[in-house]
């Protein structure tokens, strides 16, 4: 989710965004954070099942039914949105 946020970041920026909040609450020094390479290993790894099971889970249509403007001849409206 973060890697949306922050779109136009590498992997390891991303990840160094992250470790900024998290020296609140774990604030060692010594820590060191994985680079990006490991990063990109690691996604590679996972593949897209992780993604996959989150969409499955928390994506889904808002309106209901009873929503005015949502179903037309039965059908269900929809709009899909891309930008360059």
């Amino acid at each position: 989710m973060a890697m949306n946020v922050y779109c136009e970041c590498s992997i390891g920026h991303v990840l160094c965004k992250l470790a900024q909040g998290l020296r609140y609450i774990w604030p060692d020094p010594e820590y060191t954070l994985p680079g990006e390479p490991a990063m990109t290993y690691r996604r590679y790894q996972l593949g897209p099942r992780p993604l996959v099971a989150l969409f499955k889970q928390w994506c889904r249509p808002i309106a209901t039914k009873g929503t005015i403007g949502t179903f037309l001849f039965g059908y269900r409206l929809m709009a899909q949105d891309a930008h360059d």
